[in-house]
């Protein structure tokens, strides 16, 4: 077996050969991306709202609800 591939460990294994706490930080730095990145994102739809006629502003909405509905009978 060639030299170069006799140490190559798998991303798992690479990451489970780190301390523990390491893996603690890390997941923890993880959330608090994300949930930074969520807020981020929340701020940002106030300040330039959806001005897109065609996709809903509410959640509650959807684009089904904005197609015409056709309700003539087929014989």
């Amino acid at each position: 077996m060639p030299e170069s591939q006799q140490n190559v460990k798998s991303f798992w294994q690479s990451f489970k050969s780190l301390p523990r706490r390491t893996r603690i930080y890390l997941g923890l730095g993880g959330i608090v991306f994300a949930l930074a990145g969520d807020h981020l994102v929340k701020i940002l739809e106030e300040k330039y709202p959806n001005t897109n006629p065609l996709m809903p502003n509410d959640s509650n909405e959807t684009l089904s609800s904005q197609a015409p509905v056709n309700n003539s009978k087929r014989s």
